[in-house]
């Protein structure tokens, strides 16, 4: 039995998502909808209470806006937490933080073999819905890696655990909510304490850029809901940025090819 806890944007799922979920969860289960409609709530709020409301002893947290695909995924969640030294298990995450601030997603080990990111997901193409993809990032081929977060879109905890640990409402906003909870679970599971596993595949099938940057950026261009107030100023600055770097290329590529027809003609002459 498995509580489904969404952040979500109005007072229900979407009929998508719920004809979704019981088509492929293969147990029973509930969903904890938190209606967010007017923002009262940062995701570690929404988040608590929904720990607070679920009634059943495997809490699963994702995000609204994804699809499964395994069928009966319920049942090899529950088979993965038959482990007593599994504290989480989700579908992205990875072997490796670094200490200097950035995304983890983006850190790659310089030995290819031992690539820091585990990731088992169906990706659309955000510019092309027709564009469906399976990204499998797993050099061990591993049906289970154990890694050192997971990622929010989905995740799975015991609720007994909630018992010793929450999602830390002093950071507010919506981000960096599933790497806190992550080194919760650590520190109370030391071992094999969070594992990614690949037979609970969804995907972000409804991802839309423009109607998401909505949630995330006011009329003015301005962060809100959590991001970053001078969103409009870090993007201007990157199209400044990456103008000036074009225009570096450009002169770069013209002169290059000065160059090497001077040397060609220098070794012919």
């Amino acid at each position: 039995m498995v509580s489904i806890v969404i952040c979500n944007r109005s007072n229900r799922i979407s009929p998508v998502l719920e004809k979704n979920i019981s088509e492929t969860i293969g147990i029973e289960y509930e969903v904890v909808c938190i209606d967010n409609s007017k923002n009262q709530y940062n995701i570690f709020q929404a988040y608590n209470i929904g720990v607070a409301k679920a009634r059943y002893p495997l809490i699963c947290f994702m995000h609204d806006d994804i699809l499964y695909h395994t069928i009966d995924w319920g049942k090899k969640l529950l088979q993965h937490f038959q482990d007593p030294s599994v504290g989480m298990v989700g579908i992205a995450g990875p072997t490796y933080i670094s200490k200097f601030p950035g995304i983890w997603w983006g850190i790659n080990h310089r030995d290819n073999q031992t690539n820091s990111t585990r990731q088992y997901n169906l990706d659309t193409d955000r510019f092309n819905r027709s564009d469906h993809h399976l990204t499998l990032n797993n050099p061990y081929k591993e049906s289970v890696s154990e890694v050192v977060a997971l990622d929010g879109l989905f995740f799975c905890i015991p609720k007994k655990l909630f018992e010793k640990i929450s999602f830390d409402e002093s950071f507010g906003g919506f981000h960096f909510y599933d790497i806190d909870i992550s080194y919760f679970i650590e520190q109370e599971i030391p071992i094999n304490w969070s594992e990614l596993a690949c037979d609970a595949l969804s995907n972000h099938l409804n991802f839309d850029v423009s109607e998401h940057a909505v949630i995330w950026l006011d009329e003015s261009g301005h962060g809100v809901n959590g991001a970053p107030y001078d969103m409009k100023d870090v993007y201007e600055d990157f199209e400044w940025v990456k103008n000036r770097i074009l225009t570096l290329v450009e002169i770069f590529n013209r002169y290059n090819k000065i160059a090497i027809n001077d040397v060609w003609q220098l070794s012919c002459t």
